[in-house]
């Protein structure tokens, strides 16, 4: 059984979400829709879903954490309720993880514009770490990392849980025929984004800059870019040269 959990504040976002999942979704699954007592009665009209109502909204991480204590299952995965999955989207990323022996797979995220969204990228391409919004996991070994940091509001929490799999010597991958389309993106993401980066920064800082540096790759890349940027100042010498002659 795979538990998937849908943390809501927006009955319009919630219901568009769940109509995708009943269609682009097979196999044993249920979902786990937690909010208030509004969001819960609209989620009971829907096929497989099971409300958590809070009584007082804690945040995005309380709810997270309340979806894995609640309803036990083998296996749970986050879903916003602006996201929207397209077919196949958890037999393909279950079969992912079982082919690759992973202990957290992430699926792929784009825009309404079809634009794959790479929130992590450059972390991935200097540290090696394959970084993801979210994932599948076995609710134990989520817990055995220390579950969800309530010190994040909002943002990067999916990225911390992916840098103390790391540390724990977990396998994380992303699987490239699991799809979501997130349909809120947005440019002005606020004071709590950048409140959570800061705190990420901090818990992982070091461990980021001494993968970076131990990365052959971005020795590579560092030095393509310098060898660009020397031609370029040459050829400019070089034309300023030919000016004064």
């Amino acid at each position: 059984m795979i538990k998937i959990i849908v943390p809501s504040i927006n009955p319009i976002n919630l219901s568009c979400c769940l109509e995708h999942i009943n269609r682009n979704t097979e196999g044993d699954y249920n979902v786990a829709v937690i909010g208030d007592w509004y969001i819960c009665n609209l989620a009971k009209k829907f096929n497989r879903v099971i409300t958590i109502e809070e009584k007082k909204r804690g945040g995005c991480i309380n709810a997270l954490m309340e979806g894995v204590r609640q309803y036990p299952s083998e296996y749970v995965i986050l879903l916003g309720d602006d996201m929207l999955p397209e077919k196949g989207w958890l037999n393909n990323l279950y079969s992912y993880m079982k082919k690759k022996n992973l202990d957290y797979a992430g699926y792929r995220i784009k825009n309404i514009l079809g634009k794959e969204l790479k929130q992590y990228k450059y972390i991935y391409e200097t540290s090696g770490i394959p970084l993801t919004m979210s994932g599948l996991i076995k609710p134990e070994y989520l817990i055995s990392t220390g579950c969800f940091d309530r010190g994040y509001k909002h943002y990067w929490f999916d990225a911390d849980i992916c840098m103390r799999i790391w540390k724990m010597g977990g396998k994380i991958g992303i699987c490239p025929d699991s799809w979501i389309c997130l349909t809120s993106v947005t440019e002005n993401v606020g004071e709590n984004y950048h409140q959570d980066e800061a705190l990420f920064r901090k818990y992982w800082l070091r461990d980021l800059r001494r993968l970076k540096y131990r990365n052959i790759w971005y020795w590579l890349k560092l030095g393509f870019v310098k060898e660009l940027i020397r031609k370029r100042y040459c050829r400019r010498k070089s034309k300023k040269g030919n000016e004064n002659l």
